[in-house]
């Protein structure tokens, strides 16, 4: 459910942030971290639904996912986990612990208007 108040702070960052000069917004570009947890069909509806009426409706979301960083805490290796698979706890190299290292979890990375 936390998609809904994800969908209106995008709305209200992105409706504070345009020139009052721009007709429509096309498209909101996203990035959000492996560990977002954000299901981009719930964002979907519940901007759709919020935006009504709005510069940004019919904008489309288009969400990339930042892949979070893993260090060896043994070794030193770096690899990376996307939130496709499993999360590797241990080092692919050396069997070491992994640490997740710090991610920006969600940030709009730019607005395309008309």
């Amino acid at each position: 459910m936390h998609e809904a108040t994800i969908a209106e702070a995008i709305l209200s960052l992105v409706t504070c942030s345009i020139p009052e000069d721009v007709t429509k917004v096309r498209r909101i570009n996203l990035v959000v971290g492996a560990f977002g947890g954000v299901e981009k069909e719930s964002l979907d509806l519940y901007f759709n639904a919020l935006s009504q009426g709005t510069k940004t409706e019919g904008a489309v979301l288009a969400m990339t996912v930042k892949p979070a960083k893993l260090t060896c805490r043994s070794c030193g290796e770096i690899s990376f986990y996307d939130g496709r698979e499993k999360l590797r706890e241990t080092c692919l190299k050396c069997g070491g612990p992994n640490r997740v290292e710090k991610e920006k979890l969600f940030y709009i990375d730019n607005v395309e208007v008309i």
